[in-house]
């Protein structure tokens, strides 16, 4: 752990990361309000499997859903303050991203697999990737003292 008293020098890199994540959160918003909402343009280009699963589970993953917008959203907010809280903020995004597949588990069974598209299967694959690439970024700039 770094010492309080030498400041250590931000890398230019965590700028680069946290607006990514920041972007990244706002999709998320911009996706949950878009179904919430149920914009035709925006519907139309999901597959029918897609939309059932995006309207159709219960008020749990709906909360899931925006515990892990908002989480991330403080995450990247965090992360460009450079506050060690963004960890434990993408943690709870990891979390509630696992709680709501788990729901989806519960709810389909195996036919989980089958209740998506392949495209919505891959989105499912990259945000568990992105988040779990966040946490550990976070945690190793939380460890070289830039997070404070």
């Amino acid at each position: 752990m770094a010492d309080d008293s030498v400041p250590v020098a931000v890398p230019q890199h965590i700028w680069l990361v946290g607006g990514a994540a920041m972007l990244w959160g706002l999709y998320g918003l911009v996706n949950y309000v878009m179904v919430q909402v149920k914009i035709a343009q925006y519907m139309a280009g999901k597959s029918a499997d897609d939309l059932a699963n995006f309207i159709g589970p219960s008020i749990l993953s709906h909360a899931m859903w925006l515990i892990m917008i908002f989480a991330m959203l403080s995450g990247a907010v965090l992360l460009l303050m450079h506050r060690r809280h963004a960890v434990l903020a993408f943690w709870v995004t990891f979390l509630a991203m696992l709680g709501m597949r788990a729901e989806n588990l519960v709810l389909f069974g195996l036919d989980f697999f089958y209740a998506y598209s392949v495209n919505a299967l891959i989105f499912i694959g990259l945000s568990f990737a992105i988040i779990i690439g966040l946490i550990v970024y976070s945690s190793r700039m939380k460890a070289r003292g830039v997070l404070h």
